[in-house]
């Protein structure tokens, strides 16, 4: 059985990089490590995770190198490049986020993983789960 493919909000990611190791971001992002989870990745989310996390480490609030360099090469190593084109998403709220709804019907994603509520509110128009971190890692023992 394949690993499914997942689109990861950069919140999810920053989260696991400040948070506890037994919380689920955190678990999400082993997960992915261990190639039980593959990432739909691209500019979009690169370019806002990049700055996000710099800015979060300007601020005091990442401070294990560490943790970063592994959550990065888990990322790139159990990634996938995709180069979708811009589109607008009508029941997303927020521009800046059209990136992940975007990527996910490009790469075909089965899920997006997130804990912004306009984006577990949206009615997305393709077959996709929009989930946050502890409902997603429930359901991926389940399957």
């Amino acid at each position: 059985m394949s690993a499914p493919l997942v689109v990861i909000d950069t919140d999810v990611v920053v989260t696991a990089l400040i948070g506890s190791e037994a919380a689920s971001s955190f678990r999400l992002m082993r997960a992915v490590g261990t190639g039980e989870v593959a990432v739909a990745l691209s500019d979009a989310f690169l370019v806002e995770l990049v700055g996000t996390v710099r800015n979060r480490h300007r601020q005091g609030f990442i401070t294990d190198a560490a943790r970063a360099f592994e959550i990065a090469l888990d990322l790139g190593w159990h990634g996938e490049m995709h180069r979708p084109q811009r589109l607008d998403w009508p029941s997303v709220s927020d521009p800046e986020d059209f990136w992940m709804p975007g990527l996910a019907w490009h790469a075909e994603a089965e899920f997006i993983v997130t804990w912004d509520r306009h984006l577990l509110d949206a009615n997305l128009p393709f077959p996709v789960e929009v989930l946050r971190p502890p409902a997603f890692l429930e359901r991926l023992r389940q399957v």
